[in-house]
């Protein structure tokens, strides 16, 4: 069997590292593990991960999307429009594509 090198970002890394851990795995092994079938036959299923998403037109997720509307609905950034604009953003984001 042959293996390849992948590049990943260093905080990639550190966040597969930590998962692989908690399943006292190599993160080679947690990356050939996602890769199978059947991903629920070694994934531990809790509650939150069993809950359903409402779908898009329910009452629970209308009232949702209310609730995070009223939660930013006050946010003022000054100068949003020249912020928007800033070239200096893209320079600063450089990194964050990870």
């Amino acid at each position: 069997m042959s293996t390849h090198t992948i590049h990943v970002s260093e905080a990639v890394y550190r966040r597969l590292s930590e998962r692989a851990a908690q399943f006292h795995l190599t993160p080679e092994q947690l990356i050939e593990r996602l890769l199978l079938p059947d991903l629920l036959k070694w994934v531990e299923v809790d509650e939150a991960f069993i809950e359903a998403i409402p779908s898009a037109h329910s009452g629970e997720a209308l009232a949702a999307v209310q609730r995070l509307t009223t939660c930013f609905a006050d946010v003022t950034i000054p100068d949003l429009e020249q912020v928007l604009t800033d070239p200096l953003i893209a320079l600063a984001n450089l990194d964050q594509q990870d």
